[in-house]
C-alpha cells in the first residue's frame, strides 16, 4: 500500500473516507407522496416550491399593491358595509317621525289661519309656526328688489301646489330664533319639500350670505 505525501495514511484510505463521508446524489429518501427519490430530486422540488410560493407572493403583491390580501380586502369591504348600515340605522332611528297632513292649504294672506302658507320657506300648522330646515325662500314681505318678489311668489306658489295632497311635516323639536318650528315636509313619494324648491331654482340653502336673487 503506497503511503501519502505527508506520510500519515495510504492513498486508498483517503479514497474510501471520502467515499463514505460526501453524500451520494443516488442516495434515495421517501417524498411526500411515499415514493423514493433521491436526494438531489427532492432538493430540486424544494427549491421549486419555494421558487412557486415566492412567485405567488409577488402575483398578489403586484395585483394588489399595498392594499393588501384578499382577506384583508374582505374585511375592510365588510367594515365599510357595517358602517354605512349603522350609519343608515342612525339616521332612521334619530330622524322625526312625523305626523300625516292632508292638504290642500291655504296661503295666509295676513290671515290668522290655523293652517296655512306665508312664503315660499314658513307656514302655520296647527297654529304653530314652521319654518323648513336648511332653507331659505325669496323673500316676500321686504324684498330687495323686484325679481325677488317675483321670485318669492312663485316660491310660495309651487310650495302650496306641493301641498296640495297628503304630506308630512317632520319638526326636529327645535325653534329658530323666531320661536318658529324647525320642520322638514315629506311627500307620499318620499321626497323633501324643500329640496324640491332648491332643485327647481325657487329657494337656496341656509344659512348663507348676500342675496343671490338681486345680485348683491
Amino acid at each position: 500500500m503506497r503511503l501519502s505525501s505527508a506520510g500519515s495514511a495510504p492513498d486508498g484510505m483517503w479514497e474510501l473516507f471520502i467515499r463514505v463521508a460526501a453524500p451520494s446524489s443516488k442516495t434515495m429518501v421517501q417524498s411526500r407522496s411515499g415514493s423514493r427519490i433521491s436526494e438531489a430530486e427532492r432538493d430540486r422540488r424544494h427549491v421549486r416550491a419555494k421558487r412557486a410560493r415566492r412567485d405567488r407572493y409577488w402575483r398578489y403583491r403586484h395585483r394588489f399593491g399595498r392594499r393588501g390580501s384578499p382577506r384583508q380586502l374582505a374585511i375592510s369591504l365588510g367594515l365599510a358595509v357595517a358602517a354605512v348600515v349603522l350609519a343608515g340605522l342612525w339616521q332612521w332611528w334619530t330622524s322625526p317621525v312625523g305626523e300625516d297632513r292632508h292638504g290642500p292649504v291655504e296661503l295666509c294672506n295676513g290671515r290668522a289661519l290655523r293652517s296655512c302658507i306665508i312664503d315660499g320657506d314658513t307656514g302655520r300648522d296647527n297654529g304653530k309656526k314652521w319654518r323648513l330646515i336648511s332653507v331659505d325662500a325669496p323673500e316676500l314681505e321686504e324684498p330687495a328688489c323686484d325679481i325677488e318678489r317675483q321670485l318669492a311668489l312663485a316660491a310660495r306658489s309651487r310650495l302650496q301646489e306641493l301641498l296640495a295632497g297628503p304630506y308630512k311635516i317632520r319638526p326636529n323639536g327645535r325653534d329658530d330664533p323666531n320661536g318658529r318650528a324647525l320642520v322638514d315636509l315629506q311627500l307620499p313619494d318620499g321626497r323633501d319639500v324643500g329640496k324640491i324648491l332648491m332643485a327647481e331654482g325657487l329657494a337656496q340653502r341656509w344659512p348663507n350670505r348676500g342675496n343671490v336673487w338681486c345680485a348683491r
